[in-house]
C-alpha cells in the first residue's frame, strides 16, 4: 500500500506502510500531517487516517532510539530494522552496504549521502564498482503495480505526461514516407524524458505534465544516440541471416516455383539454415537488447556517454540476467494486453511499462555517482 504525505504544502510519496512507520518515529511526520492513499476520498491527518498508528517515540532520533518503525540505509535507501543498522562516517548503513560505507572511510571519499531527497535528485556518491559490489533483485511485480496505482492517483500530471508521449510516438510513425525516419530521431528523446520525469518523482520530486519533454533539450543527441546506437547493434544480430535469405528469395523467384529436384533440394537446406542462423540472430538480439535495458537511464539521469553506458548496463544485467528478462516480457504483455484494448489501452500500457522500468532503474542504480562528478 503507497502512501502519501504533505509537507510544505507539497505531496511527498508514494511511501510504504513500513517507511511511513519510520517517518512517524523520525517525528517527520506528525498526527496532524496530512496524508492520502488510494481508496480514501480526499487527504486526511493521519491521526484519522490511521488510528493507533500516530505513536512518535520520546527521543526520535539517534542510533539506540527504540522504535517499531523502519529505517532506510542512506547507501542503498532499502527500508530496515534501527537496529539492524550501523552508523559509519554520519549514516546509516546496512550489513550488505557497511562495507562499502568503511571501504570510502577508509580511502577518505566524502561521505555518502541519502541517495533520494524531495526534489527529485539523486546524491549518489557511489561508484560503479560499489553499486555492482552489493546485491540487488528486479522487482517485477511489484514495479508493474506501483506503476499502475501511482498513475492513477496521480492521473493529471503521470498518466497524462505518459498518454502524450505514447500520442506523439504514435503520430510521428503514422506520417507518410518520413514517419519511420522521424520516429528514429525523436524515440530516444521522448522515452528518455518520461524515464527521466518518472524517476524523479519516484523520488519524491514534483512532476508536471511537459516534463515528460524534457529529453527536447540539452539531452536531445545524448539520448537520440542512447536509443539509436544500441538498437542498430541488436539489430546487427540479424544480418547473417538476412544474408541467406537474399540469394533464397532470389533464386526462387528466378524458379518462378518450377525449380530442379537438386535445385529444391539446395533450397530446402538453404531454408533450414536460414531458420536456424534467424533463431540465433533472435537470441543474441534478445541478449543484448536485455543487457542494455539501463542504457537510456544512466544517459538521461546520469549523464553518461552511450557505450560506457551500455558497458556498465551489461554488468549489470549479468548479476541477474533472467530477472531482466522476466521484466522486459511482463512489460511486452503489459504492452499486448493495451493492444488487445481496441488500441486505446496503450496510452496507459505505455505509461505503466516506462514507470516500471523507471522503478526498477531508481532500485538498481539508486546512490550511483553522476558521470560527470569528480572521482574522490
Amino acid at each position: 500500500m503507497s502512501w502519501y504525505y504533505a509537507e510544505s504544502g507539497q505531496p511527498k510519496g508514494p511511501i510504504t506502510e513500513d517507511q511511513l512507520s519510520a517517518l512517524v518515529a523520525a517525528g517527520t511526520v506528525t498526527p496532524e500531517t496530512m496524508v492520502w492513499r488510494e481508496g480514501m476520498p480526499g487527504w486526511e491527518p493521519l491521526a484519522k487516517a490511521r488510528p493507533g498508528g500516530v505513536a512518535t517515540p520520546d527521543h526520535p532520533t539517534g542510533p539506540s532510539a527504540p522504535s517499531t518503525g523502519t529505517v532506510p540505509c542512506s547507501v542503498c535507501g532499502q527500508a530496515f530494522a534501527p537496529e539492524a543498522l550501523v552508523e559509519v562516517a554520519g549514516v546509516r548503513a546496512c550489513s550488505a552496504c557497511k562495507p562499502l560505507a568503511i571501504q570510502r572511510l577508509r580511502e577518505g571519499a566524502p561521505p555518502m549521502a541519502q541517495a533520494s531527497n524531495g526534489s527529485g535528485a539523486d546524491a549518489g556518491t557511489l561508484s560503479e564498482e560499489e553499486v555492482l559490489a552489493r546485491d540487488y533483485e528486479v522487482p517485477v511485480s511489484e514495479a508493474i503495480q506501483t506503476g499502475l496505482s501511482q498513475l492513477f492517483a496521480e492521473p493529471g500530471t503521470l498518466l497524462a505526461g505518459g498518454a502524450l508521449v505514447t500520442l506523439v510516438s504514435f503520430a510521428v510513425q503514422a506520417v507518410p514516407y518520413l514517419g519511420g525516419l522521424i520516429a528514429l530521431f525523436i524515440q530516444g528523446p521522448l522515452m528518455g524524458g518520461l524515464l527521466l520525469a518518472y524517476l524523479r518523482r519516484i523520488r519524491g520530486g514534483p512532476m508536471e505534465v511537459g516534463d515528460a519533454f524534457q529529453g527536447f533539450g540539452p539531452r536531445f543527441w545524448p539520448l537520440f544516440r542512447a536509443h539509436v546506437v544500441p538498437s542498430l547493434m541488436a539489430g546487427l544480430a540479424y544480418l547473417p541471416a538476412v544474408a541467406i535469405a537474399i540469394p533464397l528469395f532470389v533464386v526462387g523467384v528466378a524458379a518462378g516455383g518450377a525449380m530442379p529436384s537438386f535445385a529444391g533440394l539446395g533450397a530446402g537446406i538453404g531454408l533450414a539454415t536460414f531458420a536456424v542462423i534467424a533463431l540465433g540472430g533472435v537470441i543474441v538480439s534478445t541478449y543484448l537488447t536485455v543487457s542494455w535495458i539501463y542504457t537510456l537511464a544512466l544517459v538521461a539521469d546520469r549523464g553518461y556517454r552511450v557505450l560506457p553506458a551500455m558497458k556498465f548496463s551489461r554488468r549489470l544485467v549479468a548479476r541477474h540476467f533472467w530477472q531482466h528478462a522476466w521484466l522486459m516480457i511482463a512489460i511486452g504483455l503489459v504492452m499486448l494486453l493495451g493492444l488487445l484494448a481496441l488500441c486505446l489501452g496503450l496510452f496507459v500500457a505505455m505509461p505503466v511499462a516506462v514507470y516500471a522500468q523507471a522503478f526498477v532503474c531508481h532500485r538498481v542504480l539508486n546512490g550511483l555517482r553522476p558521470a560527470q562528478a569528480p572521482v574522490a
